[in-house]
């Protein structure tokens, strides 16, 4: 296995010296970064709002949230939404995007990408009924108190998405939040043991993976089917319609609760309509993450409503909540100053810090810099510099698609002063073991 490392201000990603003469043309060199905020997160609940009795093109169904920092402490957070409209949701500046119910805030961060303008949400697109993420860092005032900001989702330029103002109550005290431990589900009592019956009894057929790998706050969605070994046809509705609970213990409050569920225990219905004795059905379940990586264990257990519980309906899912890749640095670095104005950026997102390959594998990365100087950028290019330890041509980690043996992109287009310039490149792990530094500068030109 190998090991590319990325130490925040001094390595992977991160702007060294450059500065090359090409008729008038100069591309300026963007120096190293600073350091690196330790991402935390906000759970937030999606409440289920009445339905309206025509669907709106652009709507959404959203909830307040509640988050506590202190003076002064930055805290990434992530709101949800969840498109109860008819239209499309696309991602973009000038598209689907987070913005401030205002023209300012005193959570501002140097991280958003505008005053008003915290984050775009991160899927590409988001389809009637599928939920949208967004998150950004606040930062606390240095004043403790509970303080209110709302937030709300555009779809377009100066058009906003009906139902989308979600409510943050932000909480500054001057003691810290306490980290919460993860526990695993307690094991079966003897109140969950269910009798033997030949009328509802089911057979596990498949539930679709050993183990299931989420980031903190995301979804997943589980499909798991179950053969009728009973003599009682299962229905989705009507009396005695059969559907999932949560088990050991019975009833018990998941961490992995989504707003998909029927309710707090009820976690998903029969896929077809009846199920008649020898044949599959299938269920459908959405598992949202919690904020806390670690290792879970998720049980459910069929039931016919005010019926019997199935015998044999039961399935455990191994959950691994990791720890997020990506991180944030902050930091700006000036260049030089010319007619065509000043040159510094801030390093925003980075898809990896450390990247773990097998020997010639390959991974594509994606980098965020803001232009927070005063000059467009027009091209952006990002450089090898050096690979430590320095072992030859078994050190390269140039792949195939790089258009130089020491360019790994080059991005056209103009990025202009507080925008961000996205870069996506892929890396080749070298042949041979070991732990390797593969340091990058990124160059603009003017």
């Amino acid at each position: 296995m190998f090991t590319f490392s990325a130490r925040p201000g001094s390595s992977w990603a991160v702007a060294g010296k450059l500065k090359i003469q090409r008729k008038n043309k100069v591309r300026q060199r963007i120096a190293r970064l600073a350091m690196a905020l330790v991402p935390c997160f906000l759970m937030l609940n999606v409440a289920v709002l009445p339905a309206s009795a025509a669907t709106e093109p652009y709507q959404a169904q959203v909830s307040s949230g509640a988050v506590t920092l202190a003076p002064g402490q930055s805290k990434l957070i992530t709101l949800k939404f969840k498109n109860s409209g008819s239209k499309t949701w696309t991602a973009g500046k000038s598209a689907t995007a987070v913005y401030l119910y205002g023209k300012s805030s005193i959570f501002g961060h140097p991280t958003w990408l505008k005053d008003d303008q915290p984050a775009i949400i991160k899927e590409a697109k988001v389809a009637p009924g599928a939920m949208a993420s967004a998150s950004f860092y606040v930062k606390a005032p240095s004043t403790p108190g509970t303080y209110s900001e709302r937030f709300l989702l555009s779809y377009a330029s100066n058009a906003w998405i009906k139902g989308s103002v979600v409510t943050v109550t932000f909480t500054v005290a001057n003691a810290a939040p306490v980290p919460v431990t993860p526990t695993p589900a307690p094991m079966s009592s003897a109140s969950d043991v269910i009798p033997s019956s030949n009328e509802w009894k089911a057979e596990l057929v498949d539930k679709g993976g050993i183990e299931w790998q989420i980031m903190p706050l995301d979804h997943s969605l589980v499909s798991v089917t179950f053969k009728n070994t009973g003599t009682k046809t299962w229905k989705r509705e009507g009396a005695g319609y059969v559907s999932m609970y949560t088990w050991s213990p019975k009833y018990r409050q998941s961490a992995f609760k989504d707003s998909a569920w029927k309710s707090d225990t009820q976690a998903a219905t029969l896929v077809e309509a009846e199920v008649k004795p020898g044949q599959i059905g299938t269920f459908r379940l959405e598992l949202r993450a919690p904020e806390v990586p670690g290792k879970y264990q998720e049980t459910f257990q069929l039931a016919a409503e005010d019926s019997a519980w199935l015998s044999g309906g039961s399935v455990t899912f191994p959950v691994a909540v990791g720890t997020p890749d990506s991180y944030i640095a902050k930091g700006t670095t000036s260049g030089a100053t010319n007619t065509n104005g000043s040159y510094s950026t801030v390093l925003l997102l980075a898809s990896h810090k450390i990247v773990t390959l097998s020997g010639n594998g390959r991974l594509q990365l994606t980098n965020g810099f803001k232009n927070a100087g005063t000059a467009v950028w027009n091209t952006r290019s990002l450089q090898l510099v050096d690979v430590t330890p320095a072992l030859g041509n078994a050190a390269l980690v140039r792949d195939e698609s790089w258009p130089s043996s020491n360019e790994a992109v080059n991005a056209s287009g103009a990025t202009a002063p507080g925008e961000i310039g996205f870069i996506t490149y892929t890396i080749k792990a070298p042949a041979k073991k070991g732990d390797y530094v593969a340091r990058f500068k990124l160059v603009a030109e003017i």
